[in-house]
């Protein structure tokens, strides 16, 4: 039987159900783009592919994205090299800007000096460590 399962995470389960669970083939969509596609047995997704929001598709064996000697962006490698001054700094073309002496942690900018995450879309979100 076909179903759509809306998750409480924001995720979306579109595929086939049995004794409701996950069980033959379907896919698991995020909000951000990302997608798993595979055979469930049991709620178990046992062959899967993960693509993440860029198109970039996951490799469990060999895996050389970002690896030396080739640590282009998988933006890079689809629309090719930008000129000295204009390389990414990260895999999003419509880069944020990190301050002086701050690190990209994934869910924010991290103040090593404050302490603290500032969250990407809105600075006055701001996260104690």
């Amino acid at each position: 039987m076909n179903r759509i399962y809306l998750s409480v995470i924001d995720t979306i389960f579109e595929g086939e159900f049995r004794d409701g669970t996950f069980h033959g083939y379907g896919g698991v969509y995020w909000s951000h783009g990302q997608k798993m596609d595979g055979i469930w047995f049991q709620n178990e997704c046992r062959d899967k592919q993960y693509i993440f929001n860029d198109g970039l598709t996951f490799c469990d064996n060999d895996w050389k994205y970002c690896q030396f000697p080739d640590r282009r962006y998988q933006t890079c490698l689809k629309h090719g090299l930008k000129p000295a001054g204009a390389t990414l700094r990260t895999n999003n073309p419509n880069e944020f800007v990190i301050p002086p002496m701050c690190h990209d942690a994934g869910i924010g900018i991290f103040n090593p000096r404050t302490h603290t995450i500032t969250c990407y879309q809105n600075s006055m979100k701001v996260r104690q460590i």
